[in-house]
């Protein structure tokens, strides 16, 4: 989960810097006008989103994984031993 995560975030950043934040040729605000432009628009604000879900899937599912192993496998009882068992 943390990799799906990290992939998801990292997807998301670059996306949104060179969307909509750089300047050149991928930014949808400085697009020349063409067949594609409203497409391109479009699909990036979509691929956005979507990146943007992908990291609230994967904050929601490492907020479902148990902690450590104790709490996956739950409290361990141990045998106890009384002062009168014979050996």
């Amino acid at each position: 989960m943390w990799l799906f995560l990290a992939s998801m975030a990292g997807a998301l950043i670059f996306g949104l810097v060179f969307h909509f934040l750089v300047s050149g040729p991928d930014n949808v605000f400085t697009l020349n006008p063409g067949a594609g432009r409203e497409a391109f628009r479009f699909s990036a604000a979509l691929i956005a989103l979507v990146e943007a879900l992908g990291c609230v899937a994967g904050i929601w599912a490492l907020s479902k994984l148990p902690r450590s192993a104790e709490s996956a496998a739950g409290p361990v009882d141990l045998p106890r031993r009384s002062g009168t068992e014979v050996r």
